[in-house]
């Protein structure tokens, strides 16, 4: 699965040639005919999560493994598969 969009970037640090930056504003597109990139704030996780859940999108998030929140367990429960990441 390549993705068509990078949904958290600027110019200087997209991941592919579309993305959405502050100016874009991810959060007012549709994210369901994408394959989204999301490597958000972590301050907007829960938001984030929100948007993935309520568009139906695809795509590969990075997070952090904080299992004691509610955006992570609903992320959980919809998530294919995921990949753990040691810390260095």
């Amino acid at each position: 699965m390549k993705p068509t969009v990078d949904c958290f970037a600027s110019k200087k640090n997209a991941r592919f040639e579309r993305f959405f930056d502050r100016k874009t504003n991810g959060f007012s597109k549709n994210w369901r005919e994408e394959i989204c990139w999301i490597n958000g704030p972590w301050t907007k996780l829960e938001d984030i999560v929100n948007k993935v859940v309520r568009d139906r999108a695809r795509g590969i998030m990075i997070v952090p493994t904080w299992v004691d929140r509610d955006w992570f367990k609903a992320l959980g429960s919809i998530a294919v598969s995921w990949v753990d990441l040691p810390h260095d």
